[in-house]
């Protein structure tokens, strides 16, 4: 299961380098832009091997919602824990962030 955290200033050197690993683009895979918004939208992260996680907990439905993961490694894997975090949760898996390259 994975735990989900506040962002913090020293986690800066990991998630770089799994968002550089990962090459995305968008505003929602920038270190910066994360810190900035764990206040605004109860933004945790939560790390599991060389991938990065991010997501919102604070969602007008109360599910909370995850971004595509950052960085490299078994794909499938990652999405496993994070499928089995959601079902600690009682909660559905929603994951933004997928592209059709993804799928």
């Amino acid at each position: 299961m994975l735990d989900f955290r506040i962002l913090q200033l020293s986690d800066r050197e990991w998630v770089q380098s799994a968002l550089a690993q990962s090459g995305y683009m968008g505003c929602e895979y920038s270190f910066a832009n994360n810190l900035a918004w764990r206040r605004a939208a109860d933004t945790r992260c939560a790390r599991y091997r060389d991938f990065y996680i991010c997501a919102s907990f604070d969602t007008e439905d109360g599910f909370p919602v995850c971004y595509y993961p950052a960085g490299t490694g078994d794909i499938k894997e990652i999405f496993r824990e994070m499928a089995a975090t959601a079902v600690s949760w009682k909660q559905p898996l929603a994951v933004i962030g997928v592209t059709e390259d993804k799928l």
